[in-house]
């Protein structure tokens, strides 16, 4: 086997997921779940990225977008993983509790069996076996198999990102875009953005009287999009956040937040060195969302102005067509939004000495008082059981891993 190269520190990242953490290496990623038993169920999967395997998806704007997307899939098989293995607590419970209250009844049954046939039937209850009710219960951890069946199919996990997608393209699009273009109309809203001289030198059709036009005025246009965009997710973010099961997953993003931020500053994590860390992390994703507003900001306004300044007459469409070519436009552009903010957040993330990449990151910090909640001790031993699991996984390994972690 060839020389192991030490695994960067800056190249790890994560994400919380049901009761457990996802951790990510360049050698593949550890999926750590906190069973209804206490114990910690581990998945550790070797995996190479595909911009390790494709040279050309390794170039800068273009990566940002593919891990994206490989991200994304990752995400959502961490996801089931966790999901399953948490339900499954759920239904070992209630076998156990069903075998117990059978038991129970089993014995009654044998008690009244042996006192009406202990006459006529004693030699042969003497030799009857009996029959434990929890025999299957307990499973030995070496009988743990090392791969799981397929809990997702490859069909649904397809439509699952697909639809996500839409929702995001939805939200994050198309509708601030739409209630900027109705908010353009409000009288009085050119003094207010100043776009008042702009809109005395455009001839509007009848279907269009509005002040404040995306292809006249991109940039102010898509300033006020953008803000939409960012309260669209903050109020998301703020209603989920009420959800009891949603503050469990943002405590453990916390936890494998400290726990990165632990292996980062001193090369290992422990419970008791991992407390002291913040939860706010400079490369979360969070960053990387509040980032991509701001970028697509400046990509959308050059979009609306390069299209306009191709074809002048763009303006004199229909206001469906035009909101329609421009909507569409912005959703293909997505990538290379996400590509550009991927490089910036990696690009700020080492370079946080200097005032100017303090203040970019800074709305994903503030972001991520939300996001990220105080874990407790139970919570940072599965982030830091992740990230240990992951760690192990050497460059030349090939199959999936499962086994059990006692506290």
């Amino acid at each position: 086997m060839k020389g192991e190269e030490p695994i960067k520190v800056d190249t790890m990242g994560g994400q919380a997921v049901v009761e457990g953490v996802l951790m990510r290496s360049p050698n593949g990623y550890a999926i750590a779940v906190r069973k209804k038993s206490g114990e910690i169920k581990v998945k550790t999967v070797p995996y190479k990225p595909i911009t390790k395997k494709i040279k050309l998806f390794s170039l800068p704007f273009l990566r940002g977008a593919i891990s994206l997307f490989e991200m994304l899939v990752i995400g959502v098989k961490a996801l089931d993983f966790s999901v399953n293995e948490w339900e499954e607590g759920f239904k070992e419970e209630k076998d156990k509790k069903e075998e117990k209250e059978a038991g129970k009844e089993t014995g009654k049954a044998k008690e009244e069996s042996v006192k009406s046939n202990l006459d006529e039937k004693s030699i042969q209850l003497s030799e009857m076996p009996i029959t434990s009710p929890q025999k299957s219960v307990t499973t030995p951890q070496s009988s743990i198999p090392s791969t799981e069946e397929r809990t997702i199919s490859l069909l649904s996990m397809i439509l699952l990102i697909f639809l996500s997608f839409v929702l995001a393209m939805v939200l994050g699009v198309a509708i601030p875009n739409l209630v900027t273009s109705y908010l353009g109309r409000i009288p009085g809203i050119d003094k207010i953005l100043g776009t008042q001289e702009v809109q005395q030198n455009i001839q509007f059709v009848t279907s269009e009287k509005s002040h404040l036009v995306e292809e006249k005025k991109p940039f102010v246009y898509n300033l006020v999009a953008g803000t939409i965009r960012a309260l669209i997710l903050f109020l998301y973010v703020i209603i989920i956040s009420r959800l009891k099961d949603i503050q469990r997953i943002f405590e453990y993003h916390g936890a494998e937040h400290k726990s990165v931020f632990a292996f980062e500053k001193e090369g290992v994590a422990t419970v008791e060195n991992t407390k002291k860390y913040a939860t706010l992390h400079p490369r979360c994703g969070t960053s990387f969302l509040a980032i991509v507003i701001f970028i697509s900001i400046i990509v959308f306004a050059c979009i609306a102005w390069l299209v306009n300044t191709i074809y002048p007459p763009f303006t004199s469409l229909h206001f469906a067509l035009k909101k329609s070519i421009l909507i569409t436009l912005h959703i293909l552009f997505a990538p290379i939004v996400a590509g550009i903010s991927y490089e910036i957040l990696k690009f700020s993330a080492k370079r946080q000495e200097k005032m100017f990449f303090r203040l970019l990151i800074l709305p994903g910090l503030l972001f991520q008082k939300i996001t990220t909640k105080e874990p407790d001790a139970s919570q940072i031993e599965v982030a830091i059981v992740s990230l240990n699991e992951v760690l192990s996984i050497k460059p030349d390994e090939e199959k999936p891993q499962i086994k059990i972690v006692t506290g």
